[in-house]
């Protein structure tokens, strides 16, 4: 478990000295592990709008990311009938919104690819 204030704590069955506190004892309640600061967890980062339209950016929120994913899948599965942005959502330049579209803005939003063929 991580507390609040960043420590990382455990518990449970301890014969075999997995707990991380150092010992061979049994923990009913959670103890520090060792080895492990009080710092925060690091937060991740948040997308950064741009200005414009952005190719991939399918709800029109300045930012390409997996909720646009989900929107071009879902329209493609014709589980909704538009998309707020459908001019944007064609990653791929090929002049249909497919899941190859989606694929390409889960990769983008990832940081696998840093842009769109389109």
């Amino acid at each position: 478990v991580r507390r609040a204030n960043g420590a990382l704590q455990c518990w449970g069955w301890n014969a075999d000295g997995r707990l991380g506190d150092g010992t061979f004892a049994g923990r009913d309640a959670p103890v520090d592990v060792l080895g492990f600061s009080s710092k925060p967890p690091t937060p991740l980062p948040t997308p950064t709008p741009t200005e414009g339209p952005l190719t991939g950016d399918a709800d029109c929120d300045g930012t390409v990311d997996a909720i646009d994913a989900a929107l071009v899948l879902q329209r493609t599965a014709a589980l909704i009938p538009t998309l707020p942005c459908a001019s944007l959502a064609d990653a791929d330049g090929n002049g249909e919104i497919d899941s190859r579209d989606a694929a390409l803005i889960l990769q983008l939003a990832a940081g696998l690819i840093s842009t769109l063929p389109h």
